[in-house]
């Protein structure tokens, strides 16, 4: 089974264990060839990561732009304005 969306799409079982108990964390990644250290803002990318609760498996990686679109979508649906 998929969940799908336009922009947001993963697998709603784990790859390792078949779990679908998921849980969403914020992070950061280095997407220049800059030292740690030696970051500024345009150096960083936020990333959202999709992991298992119960094994600990990386399930998927989203750019946190991604994320804002799709919750975006969401507030624009539900909105009466």
């Amino acid at each position: 089974m998929q969940v799908r969306n336009k922009m947001i799409e993963f697998k709603s079982e784990c790859p390792n264990c078949e779990s679908q108990n998921f849980s969403f964390e914020a992070s950061t990644v280095n997407r220049s060839n800059v030292a740690n250290g030696r970051l500024s803002g345009h150096d960083i990318e936020p990333v959202m990561i999709l992991g298992c609760l119960d094994c600990s498996e990386t399930v998927k990686v989203f750019p946190a732009s991604e994320i804002a679109e799709f919750l975006n979508q969401k507030v624009l649906k539900n909105s009466k304005v």
